[in-house]
């Protein structure tokens, strides 16, 4: 059902022939960069000092370019698919 809600909204996202039949496509690479990276992300934040801080920071502006950049690049390439529609709202939970 969820799947078919993201295909219902983005018609783009079908398969079809502009979409990409493999599923680690470099958009799709980043988005699981993001989810892999949240664990990383709890553990500097909870840490109590200036790096911890800093680096809290910087996961969270890397996980904000690389969140535009993947789809930025699906779009302009035409690697979408439906893992990666599937997985990009879950990446930016």
């Amino acid at each position: 059902p969820l799947l078919q809600q993201q295909l219902d909204h983005h018609p783009s996202l079908a398969y079809s022939n502009h979409s990409s039949s493999k599923i680690l496509t470099l958009p799709t690479v980043l988005t699981l960069g993001r989810v892999a990276a949240v664990p990383l992300l709890i553990f500097t934040f909870s840490v109590d000092s200036w790096w911890g801080r800093t680096a809290t920071t910087s996961i969270f502006m890397a996980a904000a370019i690389t969140d535009w950049l993947d789809g930025y690049i699906a779009r302009r390439m035409r690697l979408c698919s439906a893992f990666g529609a599937l997985l990009d709202p879950v990446a930016d939970k």
